[in-house]
């Protein structure tokens, strides 16, 4: 199986012309993914991957991450970090240098789990200054950990306020 190139890979794996379902389908992502749903690249290439596998996909969303669209960056990001977690790592970094809060949420919680909590608590507070409201959450629940429970019922109640109230969770 062919895995998407990080983007400093200048390596083999894909053909440098896209094939024509390769190209239908890369038409089909760019489409979900100027719908109002930061979650719908992601569920729509899935779709795909049942009909059609996952290479096809896979390339499919390398020639719009190649093309500096952060949210085909994020998705090759999120669907290989486990069987390829160095290329994953790179998508993910320059999606959220392109400004993705997916990506940079993605990344801080990365930080989180490994213990550089104030790496995180940057990362998510440059997210939510973008007005995203699972930002806010994630710093609410690190707010929690410190004991700051005024802090972090601001800091839900924001996120609520921008349409996460369903996320209201520790």
């Amino acid at each position: 199986m062919n895995r998407p190139r990080p983007p400093s890979d200048t390596g083999g794996g894909v053909p440098d012309r896209p094939s024509a379902v390769e190209q239908a389908l890369a038409d089909v992502l760019r489409a979900a993914s100027g719908l109002h749903s930061q979650r719908a690249l992601p569920v729509v290439a899935s779709a795909l991957q049942q009909l059609y596998g996952q290479a096809p996909v896979d390339a499919a969303l390398l020639q719009l991450a190649e093309a500096d669209m952060p949210e085909a960056m994020l998705t090759l990001g999120e669907r290989h970090k486990e069987d390829d977690p160095r290329a994953a790592l790179g998508w993910l970094q320059r999606a959220a240098a392109l400004g993705s809060t997916g990506a940079i949420i993605w990344l801080g919680r990365a930080h989180r789990d490994a213990g550089r909590v104030t790496e995180a608590k940057t990362l998510f507070n440059e997210a939510a200054e973008r007005g995203d409201a699972e930002a806010l959450h994630e710093l609410a629940r690190l707010s929690l950990a410190d004991g700051d429970t005024a802090k972090a019922a601001e800091l839900l109640a924001a996120s609520a306020r921008l349409g996460s109230a369903d996320r209201i969770t520790t």
